[in-house]
C-alpha cells in the first residue's frame, strides 16, 4: 500500500515538473515567437556583461596591489617609529633584541650615508678639478697661440728687414766693385800688378758676399731653433 502511494506521489511530482504538452496543442507559430523572444539579447547588454567579466581579474589584481601597498606602508611606518623612537631604559632592558636591531640598522644607515657622502664629495671634487684642468689648458693654449703669433710676426718682420738690408748691402758692394774692376783696366800695362789686384778683388768679392749670405743663414737657424720649442 505504501509502495503504491510512493509511486503515485512520484508520478504526480514528475508530471508537475515536466509539464508535457499534448500533440494536439502543438503550435509552430507560437514556438517560433517564443524562441525569438528568448534568443534575442541586446548587443550593448552583451558587451557590458563581457566587459564586466573581463574587468573582474583587473579589479582583483588592483585590489591585491592596494592591499600589498597598504601592508608595506604599515611595515614602513613600524620601521620609522622604531628608528625614531626615544628608547627609555626599561624598554632597552625589556625589549633588548629589538633595541639591538635598531642600533644595528642605525649603524648601517650611518655607514651607508657616510660612504655616499664620501663618493658624492669625491665626484664633486673630481668634477671641479677636471673643470679647472680644462679651463687652465684652454687658457694656456690661447696664451701660447697669442704670443707665438706675435713671435712669428716679429721674426718674419725681422727676416724681411734683414733681407732688404742684405740686398742693399750687396748692391752697394757690387757698385763699389765695379769701380775697382774699372780701375783694374788701367793696369793693363802692368800685368803683374793687375793680376795681384784682380786676385785681391776676387777674394774680397767672394768673402763679403758669403758673409752676407751667412747672416741670412744664421738668422734663419735662430728662428728654426725657436720654432722647435713650440713642438
Amino acid at each position: 500500500m505504501k509502495t503504491n502511494e510512493f509511486f503515485n506521489q512520484d508520478s504526480n511530482s514528475s508530471q508537475d515538473n515536466q509539464n508535457f504538452v499534448s500533440t494536439n496543442s502543438f503550435d509552430m507559430n507560437e514556438m517560433l515567437h517564443e524562441s525569438k523572444q528568448r534568443t534575442i539579447i541586446p548587443v550593448a547588454s552583451n558587451n557590458s556583461v563581457m566587459n564586466e567579466e573581463m574587468g573582474k581579474p583587473v579589479v582583483k589584481e588592483t585590489h591585491s596591489i592596494e592591499t600589498h601597498e597598504k601592508h608595506n606602508e604599515e611595515i614602513d611606518q613600524f620601521y620609522q617609529d622604531n628608528i625614531n623612537k626615544q628608547w627609555s631604559l626599561p624598554e632597552k632592558v625589556m625589549n633588548r633584541s629589538m633595541y639591538k636591531q635598531v642600533l644595528a640598522v642605525k649603524q648601517n644607515l650611518f655607514k651607508e650615508s657616510a660612504e655616499y657622502r664620501l663618493k658624492f664629495y669625491k665626484t664633486m671634487l673630481d668634477t671641479r678639478l677636471e673643470y679647472l684642468n680644462e679651463h687652465c689648458n684652454a687658457m694656456l693654449k690661447m696664451i701660447k697661440g697669442h704670443y707665438r703669433l706675435q713671435v712669428s710676426n716679429f721674426l718674419m718682420a725681422k727676416m724681411e728687414e734683414l733681407s732688404f738690408n742684405v740686398r742693399d748691402r750687396q748692391f752697394a758692394f757690387l757698385n763699389m766693385m765695379k769701380s775697382k774692376y774699372a780701375f783694374s783696366e788701367s793696369l793693363t800695362s802692368y800685368p803683374s800688378m793687375q793680376q795681384h789686384y784682380l786676385e785681391s778683388i776676387y777674394r774680397e768679392e767672394s768673402n763679403y758676399l758669403q758673409f752676407l749670405d751667412g747672416l741670412l743663414d744664421k738668422f734663419q737657424n735662430i728662428v728654426n731653433e725657436e720654432l722647435k720649442k713650440y713642438s
